[in-house]
């Protein structure tokens, strides 16, 4: 379900859950979505990323912690992962929505 949030998460780690070949699912990847396995991957991270940096909840905690609610491994990964699919730094996404919250 979540296994992206998984830190550990690797090509073969997915090819075990779905039970077939780490070959298969690259090639799907590839050819279906024109990007290779680690992007797919990070896709879905930075999608969490910005719900939790967007939920007010989440405010309280500090960038690493959501870079490791999301699954990376590290905060600069997160942030050139975040910054590539959204052109933003999560720094500076997490600002503008506690702006755009205190002047609603």
């Amino acid at each position: 379900d979540e296994a992206f949030k998984m830190k550990d998460l690797t090509v073969v780690g997915v090819a075990k859950i779905l039970k077939t070949n780490k070959s298969y699912i690259s090639q799907v990847i590839n050819e279906y979505l024109g990007m290779n396995f680690s992007s797919y991957i990070n896709e879905y991270r930075v999608k969490e990323a910005r719900r939790l940096l967007s939920d007010k909840k989440y405010h309280h905690l500090k960038i690493e912690s959501i870079a490791g609610d999301s699954g990376f491994n590290s905060v600069s990964a997160f942030n050139n992962a975040y910054k590539k699919f959204t052109g933003l730094t999560p720094s500076y996404y997490l600002k503008s929505v506690i702006d755009r919250d205190e002047n609603a």
